[in-house]
């Protein structure tokens, strides 16, 4: 059974970094030197327990950070609290994009002058985005 993972690169600081959306998940979870490289204010440095489905838990070795995402459709930046992790996920093959964005661009025009993404994974997820918000999800 083929499982859909919304992901995209986003431009976090000075780097790019790749994103998981999971609107189900209640928790942020940035990878650890993610967070420590680009400087977010660090909320809370005691590192913790991570409980997952199931009642396994995850040692967490950095603390708890927060950034700001945006700007959004209306403009505005949306308040990020994460609990960083050492390692996210493990590796996502890269996919080119370029057929997907030629199809799309055929079947509605408007598409034509939109900045598409031309690839996606190629490495770990970086950030993991519990999101409730829809104005978070890509567009």
């Amino acid at each position: 059974e083929a499982s859909v993972f919304i992901m995209q690169v986003i431009k976090i600081g000075s780097g790019e970094a790749l994103v998981m959306f999971d609107s189900g998940a209640n928790i942020h979870l940035p990878q650890g030197n993610l967070g420590e490289s680009q400087n977010p204010e660090l909320l809370d440095p005691k590192p913790g327990t991570l409980v997952v489905v199931g009642g396994g838990a995850v040692k967490i070795q950095y603390g708890t950070y927060q950034f700001f995402l945006g700007p959004t459709p209306d403009g505005s930046h949306k308040e990020i609290i994460a609990q960083g992790i050492t390692q996210v996920t493990g590796l996502f093959h890269w996919w080119n994009l370029s057929i997907v964005n030629n199809e799309l661009k055929n079947y509605n025009k408007k598409f034509t002058i939109e900045i598409l993404p031309t690839s996606v994974g190629g490495g770990p997820v970086q950030l993991f985005l519990g999101i409730k918000d829809p104005s978070l999800h890509p567009i």
